[in-house]
């Protein structure tokens, strides 16, 4: 099963009754789209909302801390108007982060979280953040990541097998059950 696919039909269980928009900066467009596709086959309307580094730069940096403590009026309306929300939004070059002083994220935050959280819980909006939407080259440069290695761990952990972790899970859960102590390694023999 594709990515959007297991994003659309196991974990959201998107319908012909679903809003849906995606959060989404270009580095995943494609997986959007293809997320969209799939929200067609069903029936569901479909709002990609893009970002960018500059577009972010501009309204961290250019609006002033107040306006960003506040509910974006955009950012209301979707909520309000989605039964479903996928993030699929992360900076490309989290360089670029340096740029935006502490102050201004926490006003941001404190906006973001006003516009979208309240309204999400009271409504039953579903959400999911795409973690595959982290892996970018200069992300995995900053962090000193693999980035081939990084993207392959990220892509197939966002597309496991539920059914098949579920069932690892209980076989695990029993091996310890009344277990007083476990130890954890890892290859190399460190813990």
């Amino acid at each position: 099963m594709s990515l959007a696919s297991s994003i659309v039909n196991r974990c959201l269980r998107i319908t012909d009754k679903d809003n849906v928009t995606v959060f989404l900066y270009p580095h995943t467009l494609a997986l959007a789209e293809d997320v969209a596709h799939e929200c067609f086959r069903k029936g569901a309307d479909v709002l990609l909302n893009l970002y960018t580094d500059r577009y972010q730069l501009s309204y961290m940096n250019e609006l002033p801390i107040d306006s960003l403590k506040q509910p974006s009026v955009f950012c209301k309306a979707l909520t309000e108007n989605s039964t479903a929300e996928i993030w699929m939004g992360a900076i490309y070059n989290p360089r670029l982060l340096r740029k935006i002083s502490p102050e201004r994220s926490a006003a941001s935050g404190e906006g973001e979280t006003k516009a979208h959280w309240p309204l999400s819980k009271e409504k039953k909006v579903r959400s999911l953040g795409v973690g595959l939407s982290m892996v970018t080259e200069p992300r995995a440069h900053t962090y000193g990541f693999n980035y081939r290695k990084w993207k392959k761990m990220m892509y197939e952990a966002s597309n496991v097998s539920y059914s098949r972790l579920a069932e690892i899970g209980k076989r695990l859960r029993e091996r310890l059950a009344g277990a007083n102590t476990i130890r954890v390694t890892c290859p190399g023999g460190r813990t």
